[in-house]
This record gives C-alpha cells, structure tokens and sequence, in this order.
C-alpha cells in the first residue's frame, strides 16, 4: 500500500471520527434538553449517574463505528477513484460544463437577489 492510499484512507477515517462526534453531539444537546424539561418523563428510570454510562458507552460505539466505516468508505472510494475508470463515462465536454455553470450562476444570482429585497 503506498503513502499516498493510506493517508487518504486516514482521513476517511478521521472523517469518519469527526461525524460521529457531530451525530453524538447533536443527539446529545438534543436528549439532554428533554431531560432537562422532563427528567421524569424521558429519564427511563436512570439516575443521572447511570446517563454518564450512556454517554459513554455510545461515545465508544461511535468511535469505534466512525473508525471501521470511514476506513471501509476510504477503501471504496479509493477503488473508485484510483483504481478503475469509474469518472470517464462521466467527463462533461465543455458545452455542458458551461451550461451547469450558467445554470448555477443564475440560480445564485436568484437567491442572492431575494436575500437583498
């Protein structure tokens, strides 16, 4: 395996890493609000105690599950990518690229002038 394949499979899985800390997070502030307003209702019949094991527990699950799937997503796409003619059927000559650039232009054109009035 040479140096540039394992630094790209490297950051697939730090990618990997980083959306599991964000999912965490975002399901976290969101759980931890309702505990907040209603621990009564959304505790489970846990201590705030037993929730930091929770915390934990799922904080290692997707640690452990961000690693595993972004270094099985950096092999495929490496596979894609480097190791097969996977972008040629999909090259766009200069006609069509010009005709998505148009389209995005007028498009950010659209939104920028609704964003104005």
């Amino acid at each position: 395996m040479n140096g540039k394949r394992q630094f790209y499979i490297a950051a697939f899985s730090v990618l990997g890493v980083l959306v599991g800390f964000l999912f965490h997070a975002v399901l976290e502030i969101w759980y931890i609000g309702l505990l907040l307003s209603n621990f009564g209702q959304y505790g489970l019949g846990l201590s705030w105690d037993h929730w930091e094991v929770v915390h934990h527990a799922g904080l290692a699950i997707l640690l452990i599950g961000g690693v595993l799937i972004g270094f099985w997503q950096g092999n495929v796409w490496w596979h894609r990518l480097y190791e097969t003619d996977y972008l040629l059927p999909h090259r766009f000559s200069l006609k069509k690229k010009l005709f998505i650039a148009a389209i995005v232009l007028i498009l950010f054109i659209l939104v920028f002038l609704n964003r104005v009035s």
